[in-house]
């Protein structure tokens, strides 16, 4: 988890005889590897001066920057994650028209991964278990430019093409609430809560009309 506003933050480095790999309440982690990186954090000097010539000289694994290697295990991490995406679905509905029964989905997503905060993710759309069709949020909304790009010590703001609002036709047993936006991970959009009431209030009218 990356806060945007903390008053403090405390980082515990382990430094070991050798570079490892260690468990963090049952997260896997590394341990402090005195390079440069580590200067930032105000320790790579005293861990060097406690270890003296016994500082780690080789990572426990080769480092990776860039290549076949470091993309295959971030599209892995992409379609397993079950968080990446920020976003909600503000507008759905179904209408009938003279051509059949059309469902209109709004609303917005972001990609939390680090560095593809400016690439729209692909939305899946379904009902009833079965897959209506496709869309993609690159419609911009100015109030979503707000949102940061998260991938290094940085944050920018990004360009606010993050909605999405699109029309599929839809067979007739198919009712607003029985659509379902979600990304190519399994992550699920959550409604907004004036889609949710707008939903729920149909029901409620009948109820009272009854």
């Amino acid at each position: 988890t990356q806060a945007e506003a903390v008053d403090c933050v405390h980082y515990y480095h382990i430094g070991l005889a050798e570079h490892d790999l260690v468990f963090a309440e049952g997260a896997p982690a590394e341990s402090l590897f005195p390079n440069d990186d580590a200067s930032e954090f105000g320790m790579g000097a005293a861990f060097a001066a406690r270890a003296g010539a016994d500082l780690p000289q080789a990572m426990c694994l080769p480092l990776r920057h860039c290549g076949q290697e470091v993309e295959a295990a971030r599209q892995a991490i992409i379609r397993r994650a079950p968080g990446l995406l920020l976003g909600y679905v503000d507008e759905i509905a179904v209408e009938d028209r003279g051509e059949g029964r059309v469902a209109i989905i709004g609303g917005w997503a972001q990609n939390q991964a680090d560095w593809q905060a400016e690439l729209p993710p692909v939305l899946e759309i379904y009902a009833h278990g079965r897959k209506l069709g496709e869309t993609v949020p690159n419609m911009l909304r100015h109030d979503l430019c707000h949102l940061y790009e998260h991938g290094s010590r940085h944050s920018y703001p990004t360009s606010g093409r993050h909605a999405f609002r699109c029309e599929i036709s839809v067979a007739p047993d198919v009712r607003a609430q029985d659509i379902i936006v979600r990304g190519l991970n399994g992550q699920e959009l959550c409604l907004s809560h004036d889609a949710a009431a707008a939903l729920v209030a149909p029901v409620q009218d009948l109820r009272l009309s009854a």
